[in-house]
């Protein structure tokens, strides 16, 4: 399936080549995204003019819905490109010159978001658990990172200070 995602993609880029009369290049493409984005274009400025670009696709979406992955979401990735290429940067990211790209170049509708079953690919997240001298706190992922790397939380109750004491993971 990875190798019709690139020729999909070579063959996206080639018709926007041709239809903006551009030199684009064929972006890398990997499949380690997770959870319920589908796709993500990351642009790398090498110089003012020059970017080197890479497309993300979520391998576990693309083995349970690969046509829509081909013929939504890698549109969706490319026309970010081809914005980029035409427009330059400074326009927005799912604005009037993107969706001008999906409808004209690419024929697609330009839906911001993709419509893909994800209920089995859904990421199941942790709550971390705080304890303090009058109760519990749950805490963000990024919230624990944070304490764990030396940030301190009190709690505004009795102004005593959240002790790391569990983690559970939630559905």
């Amino acid at each position: 399936m990875q190798k019709s995602v690139q020729t999909r993609l070579a063959l996206l880029v080639r018709h926007a080549n041709v239809f903006y009369g551009k030199r684009m290049p064929v972006p890398k493409l990997i499949f380690d995204l997770r959870g319920m984005t589908a796709g993500q274009l990351v642009s790398q400025r090498i110089t003012r003019s020059k970017s080197i670009y890479t497309i993300r696709i979520n391998n576990q979406l693309l083995e349970r819905s690969a046509q829509a992955i081909l013929t939504e979401v890698l549109p969706h990735e490319v026309a970010h490109m081809v914005v980029d290429w035409v427009f330059g940067k400074r326009v927005k990211p799912h604005g009037v010159e993107w969706r001008q790209v999906m409808r004209e170049c690419f024929e697609c509708e330009p839906n911001r978001c993709h419509q893909l079953p994800t209920e089995q690919v859904r990421h199941h997240p942790r709550r971390h658990i705080y304890q303090c001298d009058c109760q519990e706190h749950p805490f963000t992922d990024r919230r624990h990172r944070s304490a764990m790397k030396g940030s301190h939380y009190i709690c505004q109750s009795c102004r005593g200070t959240l002790v790391f004491k569990a983690t559970l993971v939630t559905d």
